[in-house]
Order: structure tokens, then sequence, then C-alpha cells
């Protein structure tokens, strides 16, 4: 008796981990742990910005009905540096800015006068600096590439010097003139706040009248129209 009930337990308890076993096999297996995606942030163009610039610039001071020598140009070509400050929004993939760029420059360039009382001598226009005020279309390209267009307001200060055959300054006349700026760039974020950019200005400055007198000759004077263009480079930490 008491080993027909060892053999029934036995057989019993066997049925029993043979069912166990195959029913954790038909349950569905837990998934493995997986660590939740790391998402990058969003590159935005959207706040204000301060940095620097350098490039090259030309432009020419045709200087019309000169005193006796008809027309003078001086075209001349130099150096740019100096900074910029501004603010953008962006809003979708179009990105709206206003800038200010203030730039000193070195473009000096000195022509000879032929005809006139004042034949022989020569007359230079020299600019000092050009401060661009402008309003920025963009389109981003990418995350971190803009496109863009802006346009504007442009003022530069610049003389027009006169000197004698030998090479005397004889007077100057130095004005601020104003006008307008139109131009196209690109610029790339190569970190979270700091972007570099590329650019090409042209500026027009209008016609201004200049008027410097010399004893015992006369006043050379004349109507002085001057033009700019120039490709920058630079830098601009977004704060």
């Amino acid at each position: 008796m008491n080993k027909n009930l060892l053999a029934v337990t036995a057989a019993a308890t066997f049925g029993i981990g043979v069912w166990q076993t195959a029913s954790a096999a038909d349950l569905p297996r837990r998934p493995e742990y997986q660590a939740p995606a790391v998402v990058a942030p969003v590159q935005s163009w959207t706040g204000c910005y301060i940095g620097g610039n350098i490039g090259a610039a030309w432009g020419s001071a045709k200087i019309e009905n000169a005193t006796g020598a008809g027309s003078i140009t001086p075209s001349n070509n130099g150096f740019i540096v100096g900074g910029q400050i501004g603010c953008d929004y962006q809003a979708g993939a179009w990105v709206f800015g206003i800038r200010n760029l203030g730039d000193w420059s070195n473009l000096d360039k000195r022509s000879g006068i032929a005809g006139g009382p004042f034949n022989g001598y020569s007359v230079a226009t020299k600019s000092n600096w050009v401060d661009l005020l402008t309003v920025r279309a963009g389109y981003a390209m990418g995350p971190a590439w803009l496109l863009y267009f802006q346009g504007g307001g442009a003022a530069r200060n610049s003389d027009v010097q006169l000197f004698n055959p030998a090479g005397t300054q004889l007077g100057e006349v130095s004005k601020t003139r104003t006008g307008w700026t139109i131009g196209a760039g690109s610029e790339y974020k190569f970190a979270p706040n700091w972007s570099v950019f590329l650019e090409y200005n042209y500026a027009d400055f209008g016609t201004n009248g200049v008027s410097i007198s010399v004893p015992a000759v006369g006043t050379f004077s004349g109507n002085v129209k001057t033009n700019a263009n120039m490709v920058l480079t630079g830098v601009n930490w977004r704060f």
C-alpha cells in the first residue's frame, strides 16, 4: 500500500513539473532593456549675437566737374576690419534679423589732375570707416547652415585731400556720407553658440560736393560720387 502511494505521488509530482515547464515555454519573453534614445537638441537661429569680421574692400570716388579738369576717378582698394551686433528670429525654416556692422578701412588712392589751374596737382580720396545697418532674411538649408540676403542704410566717413606738385597737402574736406547697401551671405554654426559667415556687400554713398580753397591759385571744387564693394568673413557668438 505504501509502495503504491509513493508511486502515485512520484508520478503526480513528475506530471506537475512537466506541465509547469511547458507552460513557462508558452509565456512571451520579457523584452530586453533598451536605453531611451538620445535626441539631439534642435538648432535655432533665434537670439542675439556679437562678433568680429575682417575682409577686403574696393571702390571708386569719382570726382565730376572738377575745376578745369573734367572728371577724375581715383579707384581704390584695401582691407577692412571691425565688429557687428544683431538679433535673429526663426520661424520654421525662415530667419529674419537686424544687424549693425561697423568697420575701419584703409582705402586710400591719389590721382593726378590734368588741366585747369590745378594742372599737375593731385587729389586723394581716403575712407576712414563704414557702418552698415541692415535687415536680413534667410533660409535655413539645414540645422546649422543659413543662406541670407540683406539690405538697408549705409554711412561712411571719408576725406578728399588736395596736394601740390611737390606732394604737400594744401587742404582737406572730411565728410560723413550716407547711402544704401545690399548684400548676401552664408552662415554656419560650428558649435551651439558659435558661427562663422562669409558675405558680400555693395554700398552706394551718392554724390556730395567738395570745395578746397588754395590762396593765389583758386578753389578746387567738384562733385564726389563714392561706392564700395566689401567681401567679409567673421565669427559670431550667440548669447
